[in-house]
């Protein structure tokens, strides 16, 4: 629905937006009229209802009158009592209202039925009467009575018809009797009334729809062609610039609106806009047949109005641009015909040239290819030396590697003897303490005389232990002694001989080094004399293809000479104008032209 409405012309979208709001106003004024038209029946149906309660109040007022007439005469003295009573009877049981429907009948204050139409009413007590409904009809009679008169509802009988009806009665006292004057209507002669003005009321409803609808579809078909009238410009307008969008400008322009407003300028403008058009398609169209076919001479005379006028601009820069070119183009080909023959008497001498020169390259690259198999040959023996060295050197490495961690053993060996002596000295300290204490322990036990001769004893002979450990710690020490000096002197021995291997480490080492720099000058030498090798061969190649080029380039510039003439014979095609037309002596291609002769084309 969404796409619907955005595809809509604008026909439609005119159609759309006044029939919505006309709908809006018809809806509108159709609900106005269809609220009042059924307030007025409202109105008139309360107004019908209120006609039958003052129809039965006016009924009943006017008996009490008569009645009040005839009690007048009777105190006047012109009847008597009972007189005046008859007539007063007569007058209830005899008047009529409603087309003669309408009755009435006399009730006393005890309910007793004083005067009724039907006889078998009249003369009955029915105070305690109840309607069909079981209502209390006639209590509410007199009690509407004594209020000045009301209206009170009842269900009774009707005359000719069956079962119980609803009725609405009036009551007013007459006080000189002490009658309670009733009459009523039925409802369901209320209602007919009422059922009556329903259909008046659907009728009008019906026809104010009847109008609202005729007025809508009027008013849309109004609107409908008001709107084609008003966009019938703007389509064939559309249809002709979608024509225009296509390349279509032979079409004729659209009609024009003779009418002042934007729809009479859309068509002039689209009118003015197709014809312009036509004229600068026709004219751009003229001007390229005139260049499709070598006429560089015309000018442009059609005018280009407002942004088109770049159109012009470019169009004289083309006729400017094609003439300087062609002229450039014919002063060229007379240059590269000159040239071609010059470069093919040069490209010969150069092709002899580089012939002599290939067999010079060949001798020398033989040359130096002896030089380098030489070189080649004394790299391999530096490197079969080289390696020779390396092993020297690595074996020497090796050993200089042991006697390093003969110099490590020799030296812990060193620190452990000094240990072992600074350990004999520790238990010599011990055995003289413990001789000074077996001499204190026997001073104790002389002093205890009987009681210390075992710990006497003991002191004795720890004391004889102490001077064992002190002599055999002593010859251990000078032991000690004699093996710290004689580590002490292969350890020198030794580093003297761990520093000769060292020097010979480093000799070999240098010798080795001189080795890979022979080594390495040699290969360095024999890569050099390779790429010379390899050089003098691409100087071979170029030579060689210089020679075959020198011989293309001969070939090609005949061929050059050739096309030139062919492209001399093209430009013939073209008529440029004078002022960039030249003669040729070499092609006899000319093209000069006066701007102002008379064979000069213009638009």
């Amino acid at each position: 629905m969404k796409f619907q409405l955005k595809s809509l012309q604008l026909k439609g979208r005119i159609v759309r937006f006044a029939g919505v709001q006309l709908l809006i106003i018809i809806m509108i004024l159709t609900s106005l009229a269809y609220y009042f038209i059924g307030r007025a029946f409202d109105t008139a149906m309360e107004e019908k209802t209120l006609a039958f309660d003052n129809q039965i109040k006016v009924a009943v007022e006017g008996v009490v009158t008569s009645l009040q007439a005839n009690y007048e005469r009777q105190q006047a003295g012109e009847i008597t009592e009972e007189e005046a009573r008859l007539t007063a009877e007569t007058i209830v049981r005899n008047s009529r209202y409603n087309e003669g429907d309408g009755y009435f009948w006399a009730d006393m204050k005890d309910g007793l039925c004083a005067v009724h139409l039907n006889p078998d009413y009249q003369g009955q007590m029915r105070y305690d009467a109840k309607d069909l409904k079981g209502i209390y009809y006639i209590r509410n009679l007199i009690a509407a009575g004594d209020q000045g008169g009301g209206y009170t509802e009842f269900y009774f009988t009707k005359p000719g018809y069956e079962g119980a009806f609803e009725k609405r009665a009036y009551t007013q006292l007459f006080e000189p009797y002490g009658w309670y004057i009733s009459s009523g209507n039925y409802f369901d002669d209320i209602h007919i009334a009422m059922e009556e003005n329903e259909r008046e009321k659907a009728k009008e409803e019906i026809i104010l729809l009847l109008i609202s609808f005729l007025a809508a579809g009027g008013g849309l078909t109004f609107m409908y062609r008001w709107a084609a009238r008003l966009t019938k410009p703007i389509e064939t307008v559309t249809e002709r610039l979608t024509l225009l969008s296509q390349g279509d400008v032979h079409t004729p322009p659209t009609e024009l609106v003779n009418r002042q407003d934007e729809t009479g300028r859309l068509t002039r403008a689209c009118k003015d806009l197709i014809e312009n058009m036509a004229e600068m398609i026709g004219d751009i169209t003229h001007h390229l047949e005139n260049i499709s076919q070598g006429d560089m001479r015309s000018q442009v005379t059609h005018e280009y109005v407002g942004d088109f006028q770049p159109i012009h601009d470019s169009m004289v820069q083309i006729y400017e641009s094609l003439n300087d070119t062609l002229g450039a183009i014919s002063l060229s080909a007379e240059q590269v015909n000159a040239g071609a023959d010059q470069v093919a008497s040069s490209a010969q001498s150069l092709a002899a040239g580089a012939s002599e020169q290939s067999s010079s390259v060949e001798q020398l690259t033989d040359a130096v290819e002896k030089v380098e198999a030489a070189a080649n040959q004394n790299a391999a023996g530096a490197q079969e030396v080289a390696g020779q060295i390396r092993l020297v050197t690595e074996d020497m490495s090796r050993t200089k590697e042991q006697m390093s961690r003969l110099n490590a053993a020799m030296e812990q060996v060193k620190e452990t003897s000094s240990q072992v002596e600074d350990i004999t000295k520790l238990i010599q300290s011990i055995a003289q303490q413990t001789n000074i204490l077996a001499l204190n322990a026997s001073i104790e036990a002389a002093r205890a005389g009987s009681a210390g001769k075992g710990f006497a004893v003991v002191a004795a002979e720890v004391g004889s232990l102490a001077t064992k450990t002190a002599q055999a710690v002593q010859e251990t020490g000078v032991l000690i002694s004699g093996t710290i000096r004689a580590i002490s002197e292969g350890a020198s021995m030794t580093q003297t001989v761990s520093d000769m291997v060292d020097g010979s480490v480093e000799k070999s080492n240098m010798i080795s080094a001189a080795i890979l720099e022979i080594e390495k000058a040699c290969v360095e030498q024999a890569q050099e004399i390779s790429r010379i090798t390899g050089g003098l061969e691409q100087i071979s190649n170029v030579v060689q293809s210089n020679a075959a080029a020198a011989e293309e380039s001969s070939a090609s510039s005949e061929e050059l000479s050739s096309q030139s003439q062919v492209l001399y014979r093209e430009l013939e095609k073209f008529r440029l104008a004078e002022n960039v037309g030249r003669q040729s002596s070499n092609s006899g291609w000319s093209d000069s032209f006066d701007y102002q002769s008379s064979d000069y084309y213009s638009l």
